[in-house]
């Protein structure tokens, strides 16, 4: 349910990190990309960074597990999970958004595998356009399905649309 009247954080600057340019390397060689999780967080990007030098979320307030992972047919991938603020006792602002991934190499017999370590792939940071999420005491639920819409190009930039409701 989403509960009219409340504003939906406007993300700018989503990009792919460092690591995760790093982790693409791994992808173009044979490894499959593995998205592992979302992170919604309320922290502002710390000085100094950018969103491509982030390596984690300034101020983690809730991970979502991947319950969509699919392919578009003009070459983007929707990676989503559920938001709900039933466990969250205290009002936040949701400034940040993260996808965490790993690659995984599969031996050719089909067999043994390795992957890499998870990595923050993905960062977007809504500054002052973050949305107030209330916490569930005050009786405003909120929960939505976060679907993050990824554009991969030769410029590497992922965007990220936000869809609200469930």
């Amino acid at each position: 349910m989403f509960k009219e009247g409340l504003s939906v954080s406007a993300f700018y600057d989503n990009s792919i990190t460092d690591n995760g340019r790093l982790l693409m390397a791994d992808i173009q060689m044979g490894a499959k990309f593995v998205p592992t999780k979302i992170v919604i967080g309320s922290g502002y990007m710390p000085s100094g960074k950018t969103t491509s030098t982030m390596t984690n979320v300034s101020e983690a307030v809730k991970e979502l597990p991947i319950n969509k992972a699919e392919k578009m047919p003009d070459g983007e991938a929707v990676f989503g999970g559920i938001f709900t603020n039933e466990d969250i006792n205290q009002a936040f602002y949701y400034r940040e958004l993260a996808l965490f991934a790993k690659a995984v190499y599969i031996a050719e017999d089909g067999g043994s595998q390795t992957e890499t370590a998870e990595i923050l792939y993905s960062y977007g940071n809504a500054g002052s356009n973050a949305e107030l999420i209330p916490a569930y005491g005050t009786g405003s639920i909120v929960e939505r399905q976060l679907d993050l819409l990824v554009y991969i190009g030769n410029d590497a930039e992922v965007n990220l649309m936000i869809e609200t409701g469930l």
